[in-house]
């Protein structure tokens, strides 16, 4: 937002605390629930890289004042206060209804008052104004081998500005990243700004303290006959206690609070406190410092050369642990792909960058249409009968309590549930899978998964949350309309059992093939929400009903009893019996 070409006599940075990101707002899977645009965790992300951001501006010269209201109203009071000073404004545009609502707000009430406006979509790899021009030149990038033909001329568009390129841009990934890295390469970062003018503190005033975890969550906890987002009371004041131990700031009732993490997940509040004992620290978990140095220690120490990308376990040498710092902007798509795009093993993570550009760009071109249940899907499958996570009465299903509460009984998908509810994280492996039992085996409204997401995930970004939704509920840019079965996918990415046995205590001793599969093998283990059988692929189906196993590796040498072996030995046996030959391999 600052050009160094820029030439202005004073440089006023404000953030402004919009109340609507954090008020509750009706959801749109369920009319008599609530929803809230940003969760706690994502507000220990902001507030510390708020904190970070004023301390560098305060570096070169500059400051941060906050601002706390509607930034409409807030911004022309700054505007008034100024005065003649105050000749421009910038901020960035975000993909978004509600993003772009705030937006055109803002710019219509400084235009208004004569001030000068100037937005930017700062946040993707490639500027808007690299993409191709026009539906036809999308598509001969996207295609250079097919013969182009004379298309049909596009009908009248409402964008204007770059938006206009977004007209005609593919929908499927593929296609969307071989257009543009053919019409264009990536910038480079530009160089922050060493010094700046000062701001007129005099006309400006105090600029404003940081508020505290719990004061911007606090309507998240407000007495309401609504439910927010079919959670329990408990369970929601168990998530914001949990981020307010992480952002190293203390709820004042904090031994009372740590009891509620039963409400999320009952049998392991003992699992939450031994985590969060963890996370408990005296240092930021965000900030363009910290992120800079996460980037050049995971990149130049060599752990993105060398990372098991695909687990489910997201370590901090398998993962890049950047999603956060880029969604609230503390870190650029640029400076990512500047530090990565140069070596062969870290490219893999510049080209996430292009992948993250694709639903940025996708977010702006399909406004509305990003929120609607029937999504924008690129191929056509047999029309999902969509449920509603909630009953008649507004209460929860008992679908939707398992499955937001970890109590599905399906250990995967109830790991994963476990770590988002207490630290605002999970792997993409497991996130898939997530969507995936919810999206495609309970067939609940998938908008309800992206909400909770959007309430839960510390690195919550509107385009790839509802944008990856949509996708793997088989409404958005995905033409394979897959299908994760979720036992198989533990048995993949989850080999040892280690990540499942870290969030679900009861199975932290188990033998593998009872972290893979507790049914009957495991005491008072819940009967899976949905059919075991269904989260098996063919083949791990096969190799269960044959040998008793589900490991292929030494793990599974000691089963139950040698239940396996037996299995093996009577299998080996038969074979013998009908072919008259022995030991043949």
């Amino acid at each position: 937002l600052v050009d160094p070409s820029d030439s202005f006599d004073s440089c006023t940075c404000i953030y402004c605390f919009d109340p609507t990101h954090f008020s509750r707002v009706p959801s749109m899977a369920c009319s008599g629930w609530d929803a809230i645009r940003t969760g706690p965790h994502a507000t220990v992300v902001l507030l510390d890289s708020l904190h970070a951001l004023r301390a560098q501006l305060r570096g070169c010269g500059g400051e941060l004042y906050l601002a706390f209201g509607d930034p409409a109203e807030e911004l022309t009071r700054l505007v008034g206060k100024l005065g003649p000073t105050a000749t421009a404004v910038r901020w960035a545009e975000e993909p978004g209804v509600e993003e772009e609502k705030t937006s055109a707000r803002v710019r219509n009430a400084l235009v208004d008052v004569g001030c000068r406006v100037s937005t930017h979509v700062s946040s993707p790899l490639y500027s808007a104004d690299q993409l191709p021009h026009s539906a036809e030149d999308w598509h001969a990038l996207a295609h250079p081998r097919q013969k182009q033909r004379k298309r049909a001329k596009a009908p009248p568009s409402d964008m204007h500005g770059w938006r206009e390129r977004l007209s005609g841009m593919p929908s499927v990934m593929g296609d969307w990243r071989r257009a543009v890295r053919a019409a264009a390469q990536p910038p480079l970062p530009l160089p922050a700004p060493t010094r700046l003018p000062p701001p007129p503190t005099e006309a400006l005033g105090e600029c404003g303290d940081l508020p505290s975890v719990q004061t911007v969550t606090a309507e998240a906890t407000a007495r309401s006959a609504r439910l927010l987002l079919g959670l329990s009371p408990e369970c929601v004041a168990a998530v914001i206690a949990h981020a307010a131990r992480r952002s190293g700031g203390a709820s004042p009732n904090l031994s009372a609070t740590t009891d509620t993490t039963a409400a999320i997940a009952p049998g392991r509040a003992a699992c939450f406190r031994d985590v969060m004992a963890d996370e408990t620290r005296d240092r930021p978990l965000a900030g363009e410092p910290f992120a800079l140095e996460r980037l050049r220690t995971f990149v130049q120490g060599g752990a993105a050369s060398t990372a098991e990308r695909s687990g489910a376990m997201a370590s901090e040498n398998d993962a890049s642990h950047l999603s956060k710092h880029l969604a609230v902007g503390a870190l650029s798509a640029r400076q990512v792909h500047a530090t990565a795009a140069n070596d062969v093993s870290t490219r893999w993570l510049a080209s996430h960058m292009e992948i993250r550009d694709f639903f940025i760009f996708s977010a702006f071109a399909a406004r509305e249409r990003l929120f609607r249940l029937g999504g924008s899907p690129v191929a056509t499958h047999a029309a999902t009968q969509w449920q509603s996570p909630a009953n008649a009465d507004a209460t929860p299903t008992d679908a939707w309590r398992r499955w937001t509460t970890g109590s599905t009984g399906l250990p995967l998908v109830d790991a994963a549930m476990t770590e988002l509810l207490t630290t605002g994280y999970c792997s993409n492996r497991v996130r898939q899978n997530l969507a995936s039992v919810l999206t495609k085996d309970l067939q609940i409204d998938w908008r309800a998964g992206a909400e909770l997401f959007q309430w839960l995930l510390e690195d919550h970004d509107v385009a790839a949350n509802y944008g990856n939704w949509a996708y793997f509920a088989g409404v958005g840019a995905d033409p394979k309309n897959r299908h994760f079965r979720t036992i198989s996918q533990a048995l993949k990415y989850d080999a040892r059992g280690d990540y499942v046995r870290m969030w679900l205590p009861k199975l932290r001793d188990a033998h593998i093939e009872a972290v893979l599969w507790p049914f009957g093998r495991v005491d008072g283990w819940p009967a899976p929400l949905v059919p075991a059988e269904t989260q098996l692929t063919w083949q791990d189906a096969a190799r269960l009903a044959e040998t008793g196993a589900l490991a292929q590796t030494e793990l599974a040498e000691e089963t139950f009893g040698g239940e396996a072996s037996r299995k093996r030995d009577a299998n080996t046996a038969k074979g013998e019996k009908k072919t008259g030959r022995r030991g043949q391999h």
